[in-house]
């Protein structure tokens, strides 16, 4: 029961981490696309 809490803190720290990333990501792809339809 321990083991699993401690998976589940880790979880939760590492998904923190990385919502910044997909976010980041996101945007950037959502821009690239704006590009190319300025472009067009």
């Amino acid at each position: 029961m321990k083991l699993c809490a401690v998976a589940n803190e880790k979880f939760i720290k590492l998904r923190k981490s990385l919502l910044p990333i997909f976010f980041f990501n996101v945007s950037r792809v959502v821009r690239e696309i704006g590009e190319f339809f300025l472009k067009v």
